[in-house]
């Protein structure tokens, strides 16, 4: 038996040590997972054998007497060589490890021969920290997404080598590490966090104070509990979220003073402007040559009459305390009654202007004729409304200029079936623009062209195809899952005629055709869904009713009938 001199002992687990925990016994095996050793404790016959046995295999175990306890048998012994990639590029590693381990006692020692080779280099998982600072001011002064700040890496990596020698050669982290990273800093540093108790903090902060700067925003309205602390509601059906924000500065355009004219106030909420769905109201003041003054904001999670009654009420307030004349003469909004109501019961004496009216209601009616002699009818019903309703003026400006001037096309049957019959695939097309490449901010002329540069490269990589095929809805498929056969009447060959109630069209299959107005817009419809299916027909990706109906719910009879009346 040769001595354990030259090897270095660098862990002995016992079972004193062990404890509770028997995890480092896992570990001890684990460190000795790197590769095998010559056994110096055994005879020269087992010593030669286990040499021959190195030369070929990278590990190997073997059983020898015990050398950890008394007890007479056999513990196991383990060889191990490092294989690192990075510790073996120039030079073959020479680094060995034995370790013996006795199950009886639980005992353990690992030893360790030669060190490793010096171009060892460290594993880092993750980012590492010198892109993450890159990252961290993407996101703060761009509030760039991952594949953008993905890309500004790719396009940049030389520059950022050369200003940072530690990034010489850097990894490349994934979509899904920089997504992970962003989620984490907008959560913990940049406040994107939906808690109520970070709200409060902020609202607590700046309230309305009378020595305020000008500029400075704050908080109005806002109702304390018992602690004097800001009521903030989670904005369910029973406890509305409500927020008011706004500047002495801007506060100040409320007074009727401001202006020797009338003053007309508009009010509107807008939407998708937090992930919680909450709509911001805007109260703005226009003046005589048509620019709209933004005044004060108000984030609310529902628009019921109270919620406006609470807007008005809370301007009024402030209004009173900062000793502003706040008589407005015109309230332009939208047509909605909780709106109206509210300005109503608050501001008595305001004239209320109604943006939309029914006017628009007649002309959508009139653009979805089906063809000229419905239009026709359609156009007589219309003129007699509006004579009623005394806009003899804006009539004879509509016939002349809509009707019977060189604009007259306006009508969905002007347009073949299935084609777009106004400009609103474009303008989906700029929002995608503003919204992808310019980030709705504005740029220089060289700066525009390369942002053009990038889109015709994005859509020349698109994969969308030019399709001519009449695209079968959800909707569609879903209405003809209603339909059963006795509604169609076949009239011969290829025609049918679709009859329920008041409606009645023609439906042809040859053609692919229907008389309903739904068929105007797609180039086909539910009906024509029904029968080709029915028929066997090749009509889209319609593979019939996949999924049982809902029976509407069974009611109790408002009157009691003969049948449960009692004598």
């Amino acid at each position: 038996m040769e001595s354990d001199e030259t090897d270095e002992l660098i862990h002995q687990k016992t079972l004193e040590d062990q404890g509770d925990d028997d995890s480092d016994h896992d570990e001890s095996e684990t460190v000795c997972s790197e590769k095998d050793i010559n056994e110096t404790t055994t005879s020269d016959e087992d010593e030669e054998k286990d040499n021959n046995a190195r030369k070929e295999l990278e590990a190997h175990t073997v059983y020898q007497e015990c050398r950890l306890c008394s007890n007479d048998h056999v513990m196991t012994v383990r060889y191990r060589k490092c294989t690192s990639p990075y510790c073996n590029q120039n030079l073959k590693c020479k680094s060995e490890y034995k370790s013996f381990y006795c199950e009886q006692s639980s005992k353990a020692r690992i030893f360790k021969k030669y060190d490793h080779n010096d171009n060892q280099k460290d594993v880092f998982h993750g980012i590492i920290p010198e892109l993450i600072k890159i990252i961290d001011d993407q996101v703060r002064t761009k509030d760039s997404s991952a594949t953008r700040i993905k890309t500004f890496l790719i396009k940049n990596r030389l520059a950022i080598e050369n200003e940072n020698p530690r990034l010489v050669n850097f990894q490349l982290p994934k979509v899904s590490q920089i997504q992970n990273h962003i989620t984490y800093l907008r959560q913990n540093q940049l406040g994107n966090n939906n808690n109520i108790e970070e709200v409060k903090k902020i609202v607590e902060s700046n309230l309305f104070r009378s020595d305020l700067p000008d500029d400075k925003p704050f908080f109005f309205g806002v109702k304390f509990d018992k602690d004097n602390r800001p009521i903030i509601n989670s904005g369910s059906e029973s406890h509305h979220f409500r927020l008011i924000i706004t500047t002495k500065k801007l506060i100040k355009i409320l007074d009727s003073k401001f202006s020797d004219y009338d003053s007309i106030f508009h009010i509107d909420s807008t939407y998708k402007i937090n992930k919680n769905g909450f709509p911001l109201v805007i109260i703005s003041r226009s003046d005589i040559n048509r620019q709209l003054h933004p005044i004060i904001f108000m984030l609310t999670s529902h628009e019921q009459t109270s919620d406006y009654l609470y807007f008005y009420e809370s301007i009024q307030d402030l209004c009173t305390k900062m000793r502003i004349n706040l008589k407005p003469n015109y309230i332009c909004q939208d047509a909605s009654n909780a709106m109206a109501c509210a300005a109503e019961t608050v501001f008595r004496e305001a004239k209320i202007l109604i943006v939309k009216s029914k006017v628009l209601d007649d002309i959508t009616e009139l653009h979805f004729s089906k063809n000229k002699t419905e239009f026709d009818l359609n156009m007589k019903k219309i003129e007699s409304k509006w004579k009623k309703l005394k806009l003899n003026e804006f009539l004879k400006y509509f016939t002349d200029q809509w009707v019977k001037g060189r604009f007259s096309n306006w009508q969905i049957y002007h347009t073949p079936p299935g084609y777009s019959s106004a400009n609103s695939i474009l303008e989906s097309l700029n929002k995608t623009v503003k919204g992808t490449f310019t980030l709705r901010k504005r740029y220089t002329v060289f700066k525009t062209l390369e942002i053009l540069q990038d889109q015709c490269l994005f859509y020349s990589n698109s994969e969308k195809t030019f399709n001519n095929n009449p695209r079968v809805t959800k909707e569609m498929i879903k209405a003809a899952g209603n339909y059963y056969e006795k509604l169609f009447k076949k009239l011969d060959r290829d025609t049918f005629e679709f009859k329920y109630k008041k409606e009645k069209y023609r439906i042809n299959l040859f053609d692919l055709n229907c008389s309903c107005v739904d068929f105007m817009d797609p180039a086909t419809c539910s009906h024509l869904v029904y029968l080709s299916h029915s028929m066997e027909l090749d009509l889209g990706y319609y593979n019939g009713v996949t999924k049982f109906v809902y029976l509407k719910k069974k009611r109790k009879p408002k009157k009691a009938t003969p049948a449960l009346s009692k004598d």
